[in-house]
């Protein structure tokens, strides 16, 4: 591993804490580079469940073995009305099983969830998504195509209080209004649905949570501060 690009990776991620934070308050920051911790100052460290690994600087996700990581975030709309959570996932199973949650709180109903589905497109295929509550339209909403063995940048940006939902994959943003979310467990589940579906099989990095919704171009300078680099994951941090 090169040094001067460990450095170059270091300086990203101090970079997202001080400015994109300036703007927008960071609950929980989660590298996964080598664990669970929340890099903020607000101790939220994440727990793995059934023995989750670190490689190469990602968290290895076996969605066989229900592996995945319980956060100390309470994302309720009642707690956190605006919202901007995502991170950087890479699915790399043979196939996929079903739905499948790679971030989220939801507890059976329309909770705040990001996940690989089928539902939000009538044509059959996977997309990434998010959950989206019933009215005005009853069915997930459907990002990009989900395209396996692939780094992808996704995340979710809600205001509770005008309905307004965002779903960002990559540099593209899908967008519903009138979107109002139900009631969410008290913790944040990295790497699946706690409720329901299939867990995720793949490599995670740089999962955050904002108690606010951060604009375009803030999110913009997040992606490119926290792409992963697949010659350096920040394996030497």
């Amino acid at each position: 591993m090169r040094f001067a690009t460990a450095l170059r990776f270091t300086a990203a991620v101090s970079v997202l804490v001080l400015s994109v934070a300036s703007n927008a308050s960071l609950v929980a920051l989660y590298k996964l580079h080598k664990d669970a911790r929340d890099s903020t100052k607000n101790h939220n460290d994440g727990v793995l469940e059934n023995l989750p690994i670190f490689k190469h600087g990602s968290l290895v996700l076996d969605g066989s073995l229900n592996q995945f990581v319980t956060c100390p975030v309470n994302i309720d709309p009642s707690v956190m009305p605006q919202i901007t959570m995502g991170g950087w996932f890479k699915f790399t199973g043979s196939s996929l099983p079903g739905i499948t949650g790679i971030l989220g709180a939801d507890v059976g109903g329309y909770g705040r969830q990001l996940d690989i589905d089928f539902r939000g497109d009538s044509s059959g295929n996977y997309f990434w998504s998010s959950f989206a509550s019933r009215n005005p339209i009853n069915a997930p909403l459907a990002g990009s195509p989900f395209v396996p063995n692939k780094w992808t940048f996704v995340v979710m940006r809600a205001d509770q209080a005008t309905g307004n939902l965002t779903l960002t994959v990559d540099k593209t943003n899908y967008v519903r209004q009138g979107v109002f979310f139900t009631p969410n467990l008290n913790t944040l589940a990295i790497g699946r649905n706690p409720y329901y579906d299939y867990p995720f099989t793949g490599l995670v990095q740089n999962v955050f949570i904002y108690n606010n919704v951060l604009s375009d171009k803030a999110l913009a300078e997040l992606r490119n501060d926290t792409n992963p680099d697949e010659d350096d994951q920040g394996e030497d941090e």
